[in-house]
C-alpha cells in the first residue's frame, strides 16, 4: 500500500499554495497595469464656466509614505514598487514637508505614532500644501474613536492597520488615487 511521506505532502501543499498566490498576483498585476494605463496621458477637467474643456497633464500617481520605522517603510515601498507604484519614503515630518513642497502626490500615507508629531497633525499640515491628495492614516493600534476622528475631523480617506493585509493594500491605494483624480476634476480652475 502506498503511503505518502510527510515531505511529499508538504511539497503538494506548497505547490497548491503557490499556484493560488500566483493567480492572485497575476490578477493584481493585470489590475495595476489597467489602472496605470488609465493614469498615463491627459486627464480632462471640465470647467463649467467655459465651453471647452481644459487639459491638465501629469496628474500625479505618486505615493508618499511617512514612517519613523524605516525598515517598515522600505518593506512597504519595495512591495509596492513590485506592483509598479511610484513611492517616496519620509522618515519624519520634516522630510515629509520637503517632499510635499517639491513633488505632487496622489496619496500621502502616514504612520500615526511618530516622534514629535502624530499622523493626524501631520495630515493637517500637509493638506494645506496639497489639498487634493488622498490621505491615509496607518496605525498598529487603531481604535474606533481614533478612526472616527480621522475620518470626520481630518478627512482621512482611508485607514491602513499594521500589520497590513497585502491583498488589501493595492485596492486601497487604487481607490485613493481614483479619489484624488476625482477631486482634481471637481476643483475650480484658477
Amino acid at each position: 500500500m502506498f503511503r505518502p511521506t510527510h515531505d511529499m505532502l508538504s511539497v503538494t501543499v506548497f505547490i497548491a499554495y503557490t499556484q493560488s498566490y500566483t493567480q492572485k498576483i497575476v490578477q493584481l498585476v493585470s489590475t495595476i497595469e489597467t489602472f496605470a494605463t488609465k493614469l498615463n496621458g491627459v486627464v480632462d477637467i471640465s470647467n463649467k464656466s467655459t465651453e471647452s474643456p481644459v487639459k491638465i497633464k501629469n496628474l500625479s500617481n505618486k505615493i508618499l509614505y511617512i514612517d519613523d520605522d524605516i525598515f517598515v517603510a522600505r518593506a512597504l515601498a519595495r512591495w509596492l514598487r513590485f506592483y509598479q507604484f511610484e513611492i517616496d519614503i519620509a522618515e519624519n515630518d520634516t522630510q515629509a514637508r520637503e517632499f510635499v513642497k517639491n513633488n505632487l502626490y496622489a496619496v500621502i500615507a502616514t504612520d500615526f505614532r511618530m516622534p514629535g508629531v502624530n499622523g493626524l497633525e501631520l495630515i493637517a499640515d500637509l493638506r494645506a500644501l496639497q489639498p487634493h491628495a488622498s490621505y491615509v492614516l496607518v496605525s498598529g493600534d487603531m481604535d474606533e474613536s481614533l478612526a472616527q476622528i480621522a475620518a470626520e475631523i481630518y478627512k482621512v480617506s482611508a485607514i491602513m492597520t499594521k500589520p497590513w493585509d497585502a491583498d488589501d493594500i493595492v485596492p486601497l491605494l487604487e481607490r485613493s488615487v481614483r479619489d484624488y483624480i476625482q477631486r482634481c476634476n471637481q476643483a475650480p480652475l484658477l
